[in-house]
């Protein structure tokens, strides 16, 4: 199922969207303008693959994320995530 959300409140526009992929994977994405300067704009998005007692996930905001979590016991889940920040200083 895909969807697309939009919505606008006290001059704040938001969009959210989810699209399923290929082989089980999920596309989501979302864009938040807090104002009408370009530079209060958040934009992000993550690729996710479920599987039977486990989840990895990929997502950028600025920021690459690498994040996976299993299901130990009905009560209990464990997980480990990787973070990659590129760095635009030019020495």
């Amino acid at each position: 199922m895909s969807f697309l959300n939009v919505s606008t409140s006290s001059g704040r526009l938001s969009i959210q969207g989810q699209k399923p992929l290929g082989h089980g994977v999920k596309l989501s994405t979302e864009v938040e303008m807090g104002s009408l300067d370009p530079n209060m704009c958040m934009t992000a998005f993550t690729l996710k693959k479920d599987f039977k007692k486990c989840h990895l996930q990929y997502s950028y905001q600025g920021i690459h994320m690498l994040n996976f979590m299993q299901s130990i016991t009905k009560d209990l889940s464990a997980g480990f995530s990787a973070a990659y920040i590129v760095s635009t200083t030019i020495y």
